[in-house]
């Protein structure tokens, strides 16, 4: 996003504009590339008995704001800042960070673990218990349900 603002500075200059351009483009696409299978992950272990849902709402989530992108920008663009929307999105990155950062996920991990431990000295498989307690909000055998609270 920052190349997109620097990119402001040669429009004098078409040929070294269209360069930063094309390098933003591609490190925009590296970055979504990269980011989609790691965000995918992190929705299926803070979620563990919701996994699948977590997954497939995330991925409408994305779905969604790839399919608006442009009128987005057609908005940006119509009024005259186009500036904006890198901006915006720096801002709403560094929003989600911050908000981000108390969650814990070695916690997340944790709590699976302990659930599949649960789940095995009862005699059911993770999928039982998903069905079941996860899905009634039925935390009273697990082991240590105040770390839920």
């Amino acid at each position: 996003m920052l190349l997109l603002l620097v990119s402001q500075l040669f429009i004098a200059h078409p040929s070294i504009a269209y360069g930063v351009l094309l390098i933003a483009t591609t490190s925009m696409g590296l970055a979504f590339g990269f980011t989609v299978p790691t965000i995918n992950t992190y929705a299926s272990q803070f979620f563990p008995p919701l996994a699948d849902r977590a997954v497939l709402a995330l991925n409408t989530l994305l779905g969604l704001g790839t399919a608006l992108a442009p009128v987005i920008v057609s908005v940006f663009v119509g009024l005259g800042i186009w500036w904006g929307l890198p901006t915006g999105v720096a801002a709403l990155t560094l929003g989600c960070l911050v908000f981000t950062v108390p969650l814990n996920l070695a916690y997340a991990v944790v709590l699976i673990l302990l659930t599949l431990m649960a789940g095995r000295k009862r005699g059911k498989t993770w999928s039982a218990l998903k069905d079941e307690d996860f899905a009634r909000g039925d935390w009273r055998w697990f082991p240590h349900r105040n770390l839920c609270r």
